[in-house]
């Protein structure tokens, strides 16, 4: 009887604990987990307002561990363009096997392909109207734009990307849960360790290519929770491949002190039915923060004419003439007064005595 009475005093005892270290860490202005969760995707979400300007360059190279990149191809390109009010859009991708440009001005939106990479681009399609349901289905599955006004369109997706995935994506699953939240300092900057887990239906494990079921994220809380490091479990469909990612960032800022990530490392530790396949993913991010002209979006920036009634484009490659103009007129008057001085040299000096 003792011994019980002293268990229910230690569990109540345990749990008081317990409950006064969460309402401490509360007190101490520390996020619990379900607002930890929160705090981040509010600030993505404020991080997306202070990006839009920006036009982003991503090259992606899958190597053996061990291999260097060493002016390789990229495997993996894109390009990101757009101006801030979301009225110009464009994704570039290209790989070997599959090259795509779509794009989106005031006038219209298009598409353009190519079988690969060493190819000329087609046009596959010009689209007109921007208010027809055809170009409002485009610009859903190329921009993620639904209804006008209500996404700002595709832009740089953040210093948050695991593998294929985004930090902000996994944490929006209803599966999401945070476990344990620690301090860790690198590099002199006191970052947060994010340990999570995340269940999705299996009816729903059916339609993804893959999820991740656990892991721990490193993320800098002074700085929009940019991911610095991250290492998680992938679960891939059929469970026939078994992995293990390992990723570290490079994050860097821009004028307006806005991170973003500069390069990127990923170990892809992979088990197919007994076999070790061992890859590394190697990221790198070219940012320019700028107000891109309507031009950059046309038919005329890949040498198509433009469609019939659209306000002519002027020639962005003719800006040279200017420049070689002005350097002419330079060379001539700096020409024009050597001469001068050359004469004034050569000229003899006048006599002793003579006033000039």
């Amino acid at each position: 009887m003792l011994q019980t009475d002293m268990s229910i005093c230690l569990a109540v005892r345990l749990g008081f604990l317990a409950l006064s270290g969460i309402v401490a860490q509360s007190a101490r202005g520390q996020p619990l987990p379900d607002n930890l969760v929160k705090e981040i995707l509010a600030k993505s979400s404020d991080y997306d307002q202070h990006t839009l300007s920006l036009q982003v360059n991503e090259k992606t190279w899958i190597l053996p561990p061990g291999q260097e990149i060493n002016g390789r191809v990229p495997d993996e390109h894109s390009q990101i363009k757009r101006d801030r009010a979301g009225q110009l859009l464009m994704y570039f991708f290209e790989k070997d096997d599959l090259c795509t440009c779509v794009a989106k001005n005031a006038y219209y939106a298009f598409r353009l392909e190519k079988k690969k990479r060493s190819d000329k681009w087609v046009i596959a399609k010009i689209y007109r109207n921007l208010l027809s349901q055809e170009t409002k289905d485009f610009l859903e599955t190329y921009f993620g734009i639904k209804e006008k006004g209500s996404e700002v369109g595709t832009r740089y997706p953040g210093p948050y990307e695991l593998f294929n995935l985004s930090v902000v994506s996994i944490m929006k699953d209803p599966g999401f849960r945070v476990t344990k939240k620690s301090q860790v300092v690198r590099d002199n900057r006191n970052l947060w360790r994010i340990d999570f887990v995340c269940t999705i239906a299996e009816d729903v494990k059916s339609r993804h290519t893959w999820h991740y079921p656990s892991g721990s994220l490193i993320v800098d809380p002074q700085r929009y929770f940019a991911l610095h490091a991250f290492e998680a479990n992938i679960a891939w469909p059929g469970r026939l491949v078994q992995s293990v990612a390992l990723g570290t960032q490079e994050i860097h800022e821009t004028k307006n002190g806005v991170p973003y990530a500069k390069s990127a490392i990923i170990q892809l530790k992979n088990n197919q039915k007994g076999e070790r396949i061992d890859l590394n993913v190697h990221r790198q991010w070219t940012i320019e923060d700028r107000e891109p002209s309507w031009e950059e979006f046309t038919l005329s920036a890949f040498g198509f004419p433009e469609p019939p009634g659209v306000p002519e484009v002027r020639s962005g490659s003719r800006w040279y003439l200017w420049v070689l103009a002005a350097a002419a007129i330079a060379i001539a008057v700096g020409w024009f007064f050597r001469r001068r001085m050359l004469r004034g040299a050569r000229a003899p000096a006048p006599e002793k005595g003579i006033r000039i």
